[in-house]
């Protein structure tokens, strides 16, 4: 970083080259900065960074010739990620409801600052009730008759604010009679049907908190039970908690019906309706080719990370022997159907970089589809070039290479014995080709662009 020295008297560069861009610090300069300089500079953080990660910043200050003044390092530590918050209803006496704040910020986050509190009644639009709060608590006196509705937005210690939200955190009807039949709440809701999702084989723990505002006495009853699975459940000091194991083999809906009555009042009920997802093989995809084998089966609803559903791999460390290749004729078994070199075909074994998707050292960026197929990065074109003038391409061939550069490419097993310019293009990039032309010695023939 550079200066220039203007003259504050003229507004233009001094001509005498003694005056520099500071004045004197001498015996004017006590008390005040005359004499000193800083500068002010904002980094933003690149989106990878994760929370606890570090930014260190150190300046290196140089007058004239004088050796260097090197200054303190300062370090500012990342909270990458917003808090998260819900609002409870803890309790319910005369028309006054208090609610309840729960919120988190990540590991190592700077944790929270404040939160916003967003009300509705009867499903109108949401109003901003309370901005930049800190009490966790809040009550709310509401009309008999009436549904609140309610949410929080947090806002952590460095300005990282929650994401705003599709729907409420709880909600509430002011009942009009005087004399309250008992509450069913679940995470502050109160609701009559709790939609959840579980993996057969597995269970699920729903807890409910009941709210008699009269202190009566409340029943619990379960009128109707699960007919694809078992329930237990316990009682707490304020509710119950329904734990759900369904059939091994099932899969579709269930339900089971609880209700909460005082004999005074009436009674309060909430359907759950539990969706059961099938249980599936699963098997080890070792090579990343989309195929597992059947040795290394497991059991489960959703795909664990590193299997397949497809098991028809017959061998597991070579990604390129699998079902979905052609056959190469190179007395191998490549694709899997116990037949060895039919309608067999060349190849070439490439490896290569792209420029733009390396990431460095030997890998780079998985392009297209980062979240399912993290090992694959892009298609690229091979080409095998005459070796003579024009040099005209004969052969071509298209594949996704890897994200560690190795793909394999294919062309008829008459190019055996014959030379060609090996030709790599990716999308709308300048031609590579090799230095010299390769002859096909065999079928199967390695050539590294990297090297």
């Amino acid at each position: 970083m550079d200066f220039e020295a203007i003259d504050p008297a003229t507004g233009i560069r001094p001509f005498d080259p003694l005056k520099g861009v500071l004045p004197v610090a001498d015996s004017l300069s006590a008390g005040n900065l005359r004499g000193h300089g800083f500068v002010n500079f904002t980094i933003s953080p690149k989106n990878s960074t994760v929370t606890g990660d570090t930014m260190l910043a150190q300046a290196s200050i140089i007058f004239d010739i004088n050796d260097p003044v090197i200054t303190n390092t300062e370090k500012h530590t990342i909270d990458a990620v917003a808090p998260i918050s819900d609002l409870i209803v803890q309790s319910f006496f005369n028309d006054t409801l208090t609610l309840k704040l729960v919120a988190s910020d990540d590991p190592g986050g700077s944790g929270l600052a404040y939160y916003d509190l967003y009300l509705a009644q009867d499903s109108l639009n949401y109003i901003t009730y309370l901005v930049n709060h800190k009490d966790s608590l809040v009550k709310l006196t509401g009309l008999p008759g009436k549904q609140y509705s309610f949410f929080s937005i947090a806002t952590d210690n460095v300005g990282n604010r929650e994401s705003m939200k599709n729907g409420a955190d709880g909600s509430f009807l002011i009942p009009l009679d005087t004399n309250y039949a008992p509450i069913v709440f679940y995470s502050g809701d109160s609701l009559k049907r709790l939609n959840q999702v579980i993996c057969a084989g597995s269970t699920i723990n729903s807890c409910f908190t009941v709210l008699e505002v009269d202190s009566d006495l409340v029943f619990y009853n379960f009128p109707e039970f699960p007919k694809h699975g078992n329930v237990n459940y316990s009682f707490t000091s304020n509710g119950v908690c329904v734990n759900y194991l369904p059939d091994q083999s099932f899969g579709g809906l269930d339900s089971v019906l609880f209700t909460a009555c005082d004999l005074v009042s009436g009674c309060d009920s909430v359907w759950i309706i539990y969706q059961v997802d099938s249980l599936f093989n699963w098997y080890a995809d070792v090579d990343l080719d989309g195929y597992g084998v059947t040795s290394s089966a497991i059991h489960a609803c959703y795909k664990p990370n590193g299997y397949v559903r497809d098991s028809a791999d017959c061998n597991d460390n070579e990604y390129m022997i699998n079902p979905g290749v052609p056959e190469l004729c190179d007395t191998i078994d490549n694709n899997c159907n116990l037949i060895v070199d039919e309608s067999c075909l060349a190849g070439i074994n490439i490896k290569v970089f792209i420029e733009g998707f390396y990431n460095g050292p030997g890998t780079m960026a998985a392009v297209l589809d980062p979240v399912n197929k993290p090992h694959l990065c892009d298609s690229i074109i091979v080409s095998l070039a005459s070796p003579n003038a024009p040099y005209l391409p004969l052969f071509t061939d298209s594949r996704v290479i890897r994200t560690n550069g190795l793909a394999t490419f294919y062309f008829p097993a008459s190019i055996v014995g014959q030379s060609f310019y090996i030709v790599v293009k990716h999308r709308n990039s300048i031609e590579t080709w090799s230095k010299f032309p390769l002859t096909f010695v065999s079928s199967v023939l390695t050539f590294d662009f990297t090297q």
